[in-house]
């Protein structure tokens, strides 16, 4: 943990998008509907859209959205839920979900 302690957060989550997006190359990324990161603990320099972030960071064009939630302990698999919900009710097609602790 203390190697990755000077990375920001939006750096980090970055990674693994960028990863997906490497591993899907038929998968059609403008399509993205939306990123939604939860955070937990906001602060600081991290005290921004770190969804948004990571998403452009990571390559996703600049038309796909973002959305960073806190719900402290439980703000990664709330993304995941809010985003399980969103598809389910034909308000988005394709979404990427996950947790990030800053």
């Amino acid at each position: 943990m203390a190697a990755r302690a000077h990375v920001r957060a939006d750096d980090l989550a970055a990674i693994p998008i960028k990863a997906l997006l490497d591993r899907n190359p038929d998968v059609d990324w403008n399509e993205v509907d939306d990123v939604i990161l939860g955070c937990a603990n906001q602060a600081g320099e991290d005290n921004r859209n770190l969804a948004r972030m990571a998403g452009l960071l990571a390559g996703l064009p600049h038309v796909s959205g973002g959305v960073t939630l806190n719900r402290l302990c439980g703000s990664g698999m709330d993304a995941v839920t809010m985003a399980a919900r969103v598809i389910r009710g034909s308000d988005a097609d394709l979404v990427i979900a996950g947790g990030s602790r800053a």
